[in-house]
């Protein structure tokens, strides 16, 4: 998938505990059907299991309804435990280089 310099970009910032779908409802008011979606996590210092579950869940849902999803700029760590949750089963995740 090709990401577009005009493409709507959302982020995902702070420490995020328990549900995630707070954070996220933003992104699904705003997304139109059908649209890639590029989530900056630049600024995303930690989250927890639960967050990451219902993160799991929402881009499983947002898949459904024909969205293509990408996490940039993920801390490693963050990169990693989104993998291993699943997340990435829903979505591009992308960690950063530095």
């Amino acid at each position: 998938m090709l990401w577009k310099e005009h493409q709507p970009r959302f982020a995902l910032q702070g420490v995020i505990d328990g549900d995630a779908l707070p954070w996220l409802a933003e992104v699904q008011e705003k997304a139109k059907l059908g649209e890639a979606i590029a989530i900056d996590c630049t600024r995303l210092v930690r989250m927890d299991f639960a967050a990451a579950g219902s993160v799991l869940n929402w881009a499983a849902q947002m898949q459904e309804l024909g969205h293509v999803l990408q996490f940039s700029q993920l801390h490693q760590l963050l990169a990693v435990f989104f993998n291993v949750v699943g997340v990435q089963e829903h979505a591009q995740v992308i960690p950063r280089r530095d």
